[in-house]
């Protein structure tokens, strides 16, 4: 089998609920891959460079994460969510790129103050937190990606976040 690549500097790595695919971001390359994870063999590789679907133009990405919001699209027969958002930290820019993740474009990109380096949502979707250069935490909206919270005050160079499976 062949081998299929990702780009260049991958930083970071999400998976979709159902592990049908999985997005990493290329720092050197400026964008992000999909890969359909159905090509996934072991040891690690992938089968065929068919695998590697798709690329997302970005700039300087690091960090990213899915929210896997059904309010984008309605539940299939099975009741699996379908379609959803993927937020992109750009760390060549101050931005973070929204993408609709049924079809692989990114739909806005907005301004958090600073170089975005780390990005979580809470547990139950509804906001997102970016750590930045400015030694803030931004806080967003999901419903319509508006920065609800725009200071956060943190420690130097926040390079981390997470939020407990709770929320809290």
């Amino acid at each position: 089998a062949t081998s299929g690549t990702v780009g260049s500097k991958p930083n970071a790595i999400a998976f979709t609920l159902d592990g049908s695919q999985a997005y990493v971001t290329n720092n050197g390359s400026n964008n992000a891959s999909v890969i359909s994870t159905q090509y996934f063999s072991y040891p690690l590789g992938f089968e065929t460079p068919n695998s590697v679907t798709s690329a997302i133009a970005a700039a300087g990405p690091t960090a990213l994460v899915i929210v896997p919001n059904i309010q984008l699209s309605a539940p299939t027969p099975t009741g699996a969510a379908v379609g959803g958002k993927l937020y992109i930290a750009n760390t060549g820019e101050t931005t973070v790129s929204v993408i609709d993740m049924a079809t692989n474009t990114t739909t806005q990109t907005f301004d958090v103050g600073g170089v975005p380096y780390a990005i979580v949502v809470e547990p139950n979707g509804r906001y997102g937190y970016v750590s930045t250069s400015s030694n803030k935490v931004v806080q967003f909206r999901t419903s319509d990606n508006q920065i609800v919270n725009p200071g956060i005050a943190v420690g130097n160079t926040p390079r981390f976040l997470t939020i407990s499976p709770d929320g809290k």
